[in-house]
């Protein structure tokens, strides 16, 4: 029997025991039909019971498709696809959830399968119509609702009361243990402690509250008011009741500082009888930590990230043809960096020493590459007079020189700018655009040397200012190759002039030159650099202007105590920045 289609503008739509009915929207995992114009199809009927189905459409305002035919089957399904014109070679529906037949090629074959936004026709109470309504039950439950309604929260994320959204409950229940859950609980309650979202809703509550008197009713959010309101001041306990476990934060916060990792039993004691309050005490204890060996992290993780080298033994950028030792070497420079800082850490010794110092840190391969004598096997140690064969101080370790080169040949624009910036602290501009590169090979340049490209170059009015500063400081340490080693001439056996001007008229006679500019002339710009930097890593962020007066103690205390490195570390530990937390007296507006 062909079914019969009529255009039916306010007769409602009627279900008998054996017709069947569009399942509720809702079934559909929450998701909407789509609203698309919806047109009659043949269906060929075998049990001869009549359906009338009625269907919402979009062509004509107010009026509605009627379908009418013969129930297939009352205990089975069909998903009715209903267009504006006749699709081709269609002449029967197949029941929804059916299996594909071989060689069929038909949208109602089976073949594609179920679509969401076209209706499923089952009969009431019907056994089709349990399991369908049971399917889309348990894809509600394992799906958030996310997937079917992409816009959870309002769109103006600035005013709203749903700062965080939480929809973790499929996670919780499909995937997670008792255990598991408990600690997503208490991640979300620290989040929401931190976040302090109970009291911005109260000001966001209000915003909202303003802009709907202004051109609605805003009786709408009068009920939440106050829950809103409540929430608020039992946060504000919440924070008064917190108060006593800050001072086990300022343990922590200690011991993250210059042992990146957790406190050890005596800090955790003193802390709890609430003797960290003291500042004598914080001082104490920082000197007492800084001796212990767990201070090398300090030294790695700071000293590391100040100087540039964090990632150095992960550098893959020299020349293999040039420098074929280096991969195997890098390690082992990162490594004596590493003693050599923890050795004026450990040791309380002066931070000039950082320039200065007569000794370093070697095993048999790096004393090999350094030309140093007496110094075998796999074994780390102190070695001392180092000065005589061009070693002390980080201006000369090899990761230092190493990472300020290029690939293939030395820089004295890298080097320079990295004195200036990571060192002295001054903050140079970039360089211009479309600025020709120079050649990368020492051995094709031309016949000049790599001095005397970077003076060509600079040349250049757009770049002369800032090489004026920079260069001079570059070519005093032209006596060291790309990876470090000391040299008299460069690979195309040219002469290395290590002399050099700086634009007020210093003059630097190689590294004993540059040393003295850092400890001596520039001696203040250095050690406050330092302070600077030390105190940054410190407290977790980049200094600010608020910052200075507490950089002028750092300063001073260390020019009165012959520039040891625990002075400065006191300072930092004993300062209301460090141990205090930022905006927590602030007063609130509610």
């Amino acid at each position: 029997m062909r079914a019969a289609a009529k255009l039916n503008a306010s007769a409602p739509a009627t279900t008998g025991d054996n017709s069947l009915a569009g399942l509720d929207p809702a079934l559909f995992g929450k998701h909407p039909t789509g609203g698309k114009p919806l047109a009659p199809q043949t269906l060929a009927m075998k049990a001869p019971s009549v359906v009338e189905v009625r269907l919402p459409a979009d062509l004509i305002s107010g009026c509605e498709f009627v379908a009418t035919g013969v129930l297939l089957d009352a205990e089975g399904s069909a998903q009715l696809r209903a267009t504006t014109t006749r699709p081709e070679g269609i002449n029967a529906l197949a029941p929804g959830g059916s299996r594909p037949v071989a060689g069929a090629s038909t949208w109602s074959d089976g073949e594609k399968g179920l679509a969401y936004a076209d209706p499923i026709l089952v009969a009431d109470a019907s056994a089709a119509r349990k399991r369908i309504t049971a399917d889309f039950e348990a894809f509600r439950n394992l799906f958030p609702i996310a997937l079917c309604y992409s816009k959870i929260v309002p769109v103006d994320e600035v005013v709203t009361l749903t700062l965080f959204y939480r929809e973790d409950d499929q996670l919780r229940r499909l995937m997670l243990d008792d255990s598991q859950a408990a600690e997503l609980d208490r991640l979300w309650k620290e989040f929401h402690f931190v976040s302090h979202d109970a009291l911005k809703l109260v000001d966001a509550f209000e915003q909202l509250w303003q802009f709907a008197t202004q051109d609605a009713d805003p009786s709408a959010f009068t009920p939440m008011r106050e829950p809103i309101k409540a929430r608020a001041a039992e946060f504000r306990k919440e924070l008064v009741a917190a108060e006593p476990k800050h001072v086990v934060e300022q343990a922590t916060r200690l011991s993250y500082f210059l042992w990146s990792s957790a406190p050890d039993k005596e800090l955790m004691d003193l802390a709890t009888a609430g003797k960290l309050a003291d500042p004598t005490v914080l001082a104490s204890q920082a000197r007492r930590m800084l001796a212990d060996p767990r201070a090398s992290r300090l030294s790695a993780e700071f000293g590391l990230q100040w100087l540039h080298l964090y990632a150095f033994e992960k550098t893959d950028e020299k020349s293999p043809r040039h420098f074929p030792s280096f991969g195997a070497l890098k390690g082992a420079m990162r490594e004596e960096t590493v003693l050599f800082l923890n050795d004026i850490v450990t040791r309380d010794r002066s931070i000039l020493d950082l320039i200065d110092a007569d000794y370093t840190y070697l095993n048999g391969d790096l004393a090999k590459h350094y030309g140093i004598p007496g110094v075998d096997g796999p074994a780390w140690r102190r070695v001392e007079g180092t000065r005589k064969h061009g070693r002390g101080g980080i201006l000369t370790l090899a990761a230092t020189l190493s990472q300020q080169s290029g690939a293939s040949r030395t820089s004295p624009v890298l080097r320079g700018n990295w004195v200036s910036e990571v060192l002295l602290g001054e903050k140079l501009p970039k360089p211009p655009k479309n600025v020709p590169q120079l050649p990368e090979d020492e051995s094709e340049t031309a016949g000049l040397t790599v001095r005397q490209l970077v003076e060509k170059h600079a040349a250049d009015p757009r770049c002369a200012v800032c090489h004026q500063r920079i260069d001079p400081i570059g070519y005093s340490l032209e006596g060291y190759d790309a990876i470090g080693r000391l040299r008299t001439r460069d690979l195309a056996n040219r002469a290395i002039d290590t002399h050099a001007k700086l634009k007020d008229g210093t003059e630097l006679d190689g590294l004993d030159g540059l040393r003295r500019l850092l400890t001596a002339t520039r001696r203040d710009a250095f050690v406050r650099q330092f302070c600077r930097k030390l105190l940054g890593y410190a407290l977790g962020r980049g200094t600010q202007l608020a910052d200075e007066p507490l950089l002028d103690r750092m300063v001073k205390r260390l020019e009165a105590n012959g520039y040891r490195i625990g002075e400065a570390v006191a300072e930092i530990v004993t300062s209301q920045p460090f141990r205090e937390i930022r905006g927590r007296d602030v007063p609130s507006d509610n």
